[in-house]
């Protein structure tokens, strides 16, 4: 799918060299960092803000431990247990195997 957005993008701006064309092309394809995702957002697609994205990895993950302590707290069961397997799957070493996805989803009830 990543392919397919550059060609279409790259094939864009050879025939129509229009700045709503560079725009997309530095937006998409990751040419501002991290700025680039919170430039008309306000959140990650982790959830994080941008000073919590700037703080690091152990700001992101006491903010998703706080996240998970507050829908436990208020008795959201449903909401807690979808974003802690969110959660474990994000932090697990090795998580991109291609065997846990499947794994995940028989534990998650998917």
């Amino acid at each position: 799918m990543h392919s397919i957005l550059l060609t279409t993008i790259s094939q864009q701006m050879r025939q129509n060299p229009d700045e709503k064309v560079w725009q997309t092309a530095i937006l998409k394809e990751g040419g501002l960092w991290i700025f680039g995702d919170f430039l008309f957002q306000e959140y990650s697609r982790y959830g994080h803000n941008l000073t919590t994205e700037l703080a690091g990895h152990m700001a992101s993950i006491a903010s998703d431990v706080l996240s998970l302590y507050e829908s436990a707290k208020n008795g959201d069961w449903g909401k807690t247990k979808k974003e802690s397997l969110k959660f474990l799957k994000r932090n697990t070493p090795g998580h991109n195997l291609f065997y846990l996805e499947p794994t995940l989803a028989l534990v998650g009830g998917k």
